[in-house]
């Protein structure tokens, strides 16, 4: 006779503490709730960040190629909180002006969101203190020069598609090759999330730290002399 009742033992919370107590659920249950409290707060720290980028902006683009002009400056929150303008400076007037071209896009979306998204794999790792400090500083950093390039690579792009305010960067080969990196880099959000991740391994781990990350799967083998006369 066939027994129908399920016999075996309930889950304990001793089962649940094996479950939880992994370290790769530690690490996402503590990346989770660090990246949501930085998302949910975009109003303070994207109204830091922002204006910081905004500065390096100006500082490295205001005078790029061979003629070009470009000023940053910070919208209202909105979908395009940072707004470029470019020109011609050798065109410009006896009141040292000249017609400009405009273009808006998120800073929020293009580095605050990944720096966050870095920042919460960085602090949830499990590693030290203090290398999860110093990994967050050179991480951080990385991730603001390529966000920088991709700001760059969009000036290229409207260089290109005004070619009435004629400002050139390269020549035409160089900047075809420029223009495939934007359409592939800059548009879609794929390669900035692998770059995070790939900065995020590089800046946190060590070999030895798979012990740690995966046990009992990357332990270190010991070779044990057997003593005489001993079998296995």
């Amino acid at each position: 006779m066939l027994d129908l009742l399920d016999r075996s033992k309930p889950h304990t919370g001793r089962d649940m503490k094996k479950v939880f107590g992994k370290p790769y659920v530690r690490f996402a249950g503590k990346f989770l709730l660090i990246y949501f409290i930085l998302i949910i707060v975009p109003f303070f720290s994207n109204n830091i960040y922002t204006p910081v980028m905004i500065r390096m902006s100006n500082v490295f683009f205001q005078n790029t190629g061979d003629a070009g002009f470009v000023v940053f400056s910070k919208k209202q929150i909105n979908a395009s909180d940072t707004r470029f303008a470019f020109t011609n400076k050798h065109k410009a007037n006896a009141q040292n002006q000249a017609s400009a071209v405009e273009s808006d896009f998120s800073m929020l979306y293009r580095g605050f969101l990944p720096t966050a998204l870095l920042t919460a794999l960085i602090l949830a790792s499990p590693v030290s203190r203090k290398r999860r400090i110093y990994s967050w500083l050179a991480g951080v950093s990385l991730l603001q020069v390529f966000v920088l390039i991709k700001i760059w690579l969009q000036l290229v792009y409207h260089f290109h598609n005004h070619p009435e305010m004629d400002v050139h960067i390269f020549g035409d080969g160089i900047t075809s090759g420029l223009l495939f990196l934007y359409r592939n880099m800059v548009v879609t959000p794929e390669p900035t999330l692998i770059v995070c991740v790939l900065i995020w391994i590089l800046v946190t781990f060590r070999k030895s730290d798979l012990a740690v990350l995966l046990p009992g799967q990357f332990s270190p083998v010991v070779n044990q002399k057997r003593k005489p006369g001993r079998t296995e």
